[in-house]
């Protein structure tokens, strides 16, 4: 059994997404601190969108073992 890297983790982006705002709140020049918070909320975009793939693949396991056991009975 492997182990899911930590860049596959929605949690993991979000902590990005946190620290980065927190570094940007101590920047002084606003375009470096707008990048920033715009990268962070490109982390947050990329933990919504790994959530949203791991849900798919959850539901296509349980899908196919719902599938393995129909036809397990038959």
């Amino acid at each position: 059994m492997s182990r899911m890297n930590y860049t596959y983790k929605p949690q993991y982006w979000r902590f990005q997404a946190e620290e980065l705002r927190a570094k940007a709140d101590e920047m002084m020049v606003p375009h470096c601190r707008q990048t920033m918070l715009m990268i962070a909320e490109q982390y947050d975009e990329l933990a919504r969108s790994l959530e949203h793939e791991l849900r798919a693949l959850l539901k296509a396991s349980d899908d196919r073992d719902t599938n393995v056991t129909q036809l397990s009975r038959q």
